[in-house]
């Protein structure tokens, strides 16, 4: 197994929500919101992302949102709910969601198949299983 001198994807991040909140999906105040939680803390707040260069862009974000509790069973991100992709070389704000919205593009809604495939191979490796992706 030869490691490579630079990776492609530079950082996979993950959070799930605590709990402490309980919301409906996707709304920030629900009616079981209380003064101890933060809406981050949201069972539909749970993400992975990767950040890299792949898919013929030099700098991305592309992250994927699952509802789910952590507290419960593991958070299942085969199909998840929501996808953001962003071209931070020329969105370095990430305003401009290039899967979803106004700024959708096919060309990117088409990567999006290789980036999941990205992400689930990071987000299931361990140990020296994620030295060569």
């Amino acid at each position: 197994m030869a490691l490579r001198s630079w990776r492609a994807e530079l950082a996979v991040t993950a959070f799930w929500g605590a709990g402490k909140c309980q919301r409906d999906a996707y709304s920030w105040y629900g009616p079981l919101c209380s003064d101890e939680c933060y809406p981050i803390q949201s069972e539909s707040n749970n993400y992975i992302a990767l950040r890299g260069s792949t898919a013929g862009r030099s700098n991305v974000l592309y992250a994927e949102f699952q509802t789910g509790s952590q507290r419960t069973a593991d958070v299942n991100f085969s199909s998840p709910d929501f996808r953001e992709l962003y071209d931070m070389d020329t969105d370095p704000w990430s305003m401009n969601n290039l899967v979803y919205g106004p700024h959708a593009q096919a060309g990117a809604i088409g990567e999006v198949p290789q980036l999941h495939a990205a992400l689930m191979a990071w987000y299931s490796c361990a140990g020296k299983d994620c030295w060569d992706l």
